[in-house]
């Protein structure tokens, strides 16, 4: 059991969220899991951990986030796919797992209106998975649009703050996030 009593300097109030995806290829079923830790002072992320299984196996990878580096550990039913690295951590850098708790602006506004911005971005657990890539930086801008969008989604309809990411590999997503406090992601 934990107990932060025993240990105070290695604890760390975190802010969690899962996301649960579950899919059918064409051929079977994929279930992943990706749960993120954020520090809850400032929002950084602590641990990213996220599971895959389908028919072939189980894959699971856990990126711890020290003071200058982060801590890649990959397991994998593939045979050259497991192993453990680490590379440097940008500071300033956005980690995609990590853009829920983000764009939301619990504290304050991630962007001001109109505005956009270019960061060094890490990929997310789940795309490294579905490409079987390596995890790496790159790049990406983060847009927040101008003017709030009324969106219909079967929880209601809702005046929605929109972030339009890009990435340097051609990816692009959009985040609908109500613009009343507590900033629910949407959409």
């Amino acid at each position: 059991m934990d107990d932060p009593s025993r240990e105070p300097a290695d604890t760390n109030y975190a802010l969690k969220l899962n996301m649960l995806r579950d899919f059918h290829t064409g051929i079977y079923d994929n279930t992943t899991m990706v749960s993120v830790f954020s520090r809850s002072s400032n929002f950084e992320p602590v641990k990213v951990s996220f599971s895959s299984a389908e028919w072939c196996g189980h894959v699971y990878n856990e990126l711890l986030f020290h003071q200058d580096e982060v801590e890649d550990r990959f397991y994998s039913y593939f045979e050259n796919e497991s192993g453990t690295r680490s590379f440097p951590r940008i500071r300033s850098g956005i980690v995609e797992d990590n853009l829920f708790i983000l764009l939301r602006g619990l504290r304050h506004e991630f962007l001001p209106a109109g505005e956009e911005r270019s960061y060094p971005f890490l990929p997310g657990t789940f795309h490294r998975r579905l490409t079987h890539g390596s995890l790496d930086w790159t790049q990406a801008r983060i847009q927040r649009l101008e003017n709030p969008e009324r969106i219909q989604v079967p929880a209601g309809t809702f005046s929605a703050i929109v972030y339009v990411i890009r990435t340097d590999e051609g990816r692009e997503g959009r985040f609908h996030i109500e613009e009343a406090y507590p900033h629910r992601i949407v959409r």
